[in-house]
């Protein structure tokens, strides 16, 4: 059973393999070779939980890996319950990714070429989540990483999308040589890379030695999700510095339910208006695409923690937690960072779907809904939006159902309120939903908002979040045009000038020195008779003169 664990990544690895080498070949059928990979993974996935879902923890080493002197590592899955839950969001929500994606990208030339990149995503996540050691999570790491590359840079014809590939790549690293640091302090620190070893080694490591609102203004309906996935990040890691292990890991599974919904609900839109994904030329759509509204809608209010889905939960018990550990502090800030969520979240779904048509008569005319193996996945999405929350999420004297699931892996967080405390608590979450869609209500659909007023700065923090606090333009003049004119320098002055300058020196002597001694190779025989006469002499005199 342990070695059968192995069998979740090598399916979407078979899958990219064959749709890499055969891609050609295989065309338009590239679906029927990703889409079983993925079932197969999510089947073995289900197979994998049901064996851990009573607690069971176990190690299952496939081969070993590395040996260098004292450094040993093997490529090895460490697998409890925490890790059958995200092979589960992995591999289920990547199944609909992929059902969906046979809608959405029929009509592109690199069809096989998107679902081998596609696989090797999910490959590279499940490698990721079944690691069992620092250094193998590492390498996985920097795997999704490329992946994320690839995807973004799809089309890497248009330079926009070039572009932002390149700049996810290069931003990432930076991260990742901090993450690279920080496995090579945990070996010099615990002597192991190993999860059970290295966990249970660190409590001897002396303490001292281990001691997002531009979304708010966004006019493309995908760059607000992705702001809006920065902020929810924060919440999660916001849980984790509480103590709310448990409460971050919720968040993150209902958050890959309705950020996962939103996405295909915002591709499904694009799809709709014929490749438009501008909020400007959008509106009008509740009534010409009815399961996009409706799904996409739901999405957004689990986003946005309308009270009874699953973001509601997961949001109110992290909000809980940090009251709860005494950081009110930080409780304000995640509060303010809901309001935040709930009035871009419900900005967008106005201007896409409430809000009076600004597309022009002839996009208008052709928007449709998008076809069933679209929609079919953001049904499924959908519902579990709703019921993860009430199935998984609700409180009591013992902590969430999820927690309780968890308990092996983390321990049960108390937050040490109840009754009007906690009461007051969960009218807070409630009032700063209400209050963003009020005031998102009053702005964009209350008073007819004009296309071109959406997106032109109106005061000067609405120009500061529009240009994204200006991080691009200070990384464009801090870090980019320095070193570009280092690199021409070095390109144009020290290369060509110093290098080029030495190289071409040495070639100027050594044909110099050819052309000197080129004089000596007459051809004439007289010359060479003569030469030989005056060596002759030469040896003669010298050896008389001994």
């Amino acid at each position: 059973m342990s070695t059968s664990v192995w069998l979740i990544p090598l399916f979407p690895l078979v899958g990219a393999l064959l749709n890499m080498i055969f891609g050609r070949v295989i065309g338009r059928y590239a679906h029927w070779i990703a889409l079983p990979a993925l079932a197969g993974s999510f089947v073995a996935s289900c197979v994998l939980f049901s064996r851990v879902a009573s607690g069971e923890t176990f190690t299952a080493t496939l081969f070993p890996w590395v040996s260098a002197g004292d450094f040993e590592t093997s490529v090895a899955a460490y697998v409890d319950p925490l890790t059958g839950i995200m092979l589960l969001v992995v591999t289920g929500v990547g199944a609909l990714i992929h059902l969906y994606s046979v809608g959405y990208m029929h009509d592109d030339p690199g069809y096989p070429r998107y679902f081998a990149y596609l696989n090797l995503f999910v490959f590279s996540m499940t490698m990721l989540v079944l690691a069992g050691n620092f250094l193998l999570l590492y390498v996985f790491w920097e795997a999704v990483g490329l992946c994320s590359y690839l995807l973004i840079g799809f089309w890497y014809t248009r330079p926009a999308a070039s572009q932002a590939g390149k700049k996810a790549f290069i931003v990432n690293r930076v991260g990742d040589f901090g993450f690279g640091l920080g496995i090579m302090w945990l070996w010099s620190a615990v002597g192991t890379l190993d999860y059970d070893a290295a966990f249970a080694a660190i409590s001897g490591v002396e303490p001292s030695t281990a001691t997002g609102t531009i979304g708010l203004v966004q006019t493309d309906i995908k760059r607000v999700l992705a702001y809006s996935t920065v902020s929810q990040l924060g919440y999660m890691f916001a849980a984790v510095g509480v103590g709310a292990y448990a409460a971050g890991i919720f968040h993150l599974v209902t958050h890959a339910f309705f950020k996962a919904l939103l996405f295909l609900g915002a591709g499904s839109v694009i799809h709709g208006l014929g490749g438009e994904q501008d909020l400007r030329k959008m509106g009008g759509l509740s009534s010409r695409m009815v399961a996009t509204t409706i799904t996409t809608t739901i999405g957004g209010l689990g986003l946005a923690g309308l009270p009874g889905l699953s973001g509601f939960f997961s949001k109110d018990e992290i909000l809980a937690a940090a009251y709860g550990s005494g950081h009110k502090g930080m409780w304000a800030l995640l509060l303010l960072g809901a309001f935040l969520t709930s009035f871009y979240t419900s900005r967008m779904l106005f201007l896409a779907f409430y809000s009076g048509p600004r597309m022009t008569k002839e996009a208008a005319h052709h928007v449709h809904e998008s076809p069933g193996v679209m929609t079919l996945p953001l049904w499924i999405l959908t519902l579990l939006t709703v019921i993860t929350g009430i199935a998984f999420g609700i409180p009591s004297e013992h902590g969430t159902r999820f927690e309780r699931f968890l308990a092996p892996v983390f321990p049960v967080h108390e937050s040490g309120y109840s009754g009007v405390v906690a009461l007051l608590l969960l009218l807070s979450a409630v009032t700063v939903f209400v209050a963003g869609v009020v005031v998102a209500w009053s702005m964009y659909m209350a008073t007819g908002v004009r296309a071109g007023e959406i997106g032109r700065p109106r005061n000067p923090i609405h120009a500061l979040l529009l240009n994204a606090y200006y991080v691009d333009a200070l990384y464009d003049r801090a870090i980019v045009r320095p070193l570009l004119a280092l690199f021409r320098f070095l390109a144009g002055v020290f290369d060509l000038s110093l290098i080029d300058g030495l190289v071409n020196a040495v070639g100027r002597t050594v044909v110099a020195c050819a052309a000197g001694l080129r004089r000596i190779q007459t051809g004439y025989t007289v010359n060479y008779a003569l030469t030989m006469l005056a060596g002759a002499v030469a040896i003669v005199a010298f050896l008389l003169s001994r």
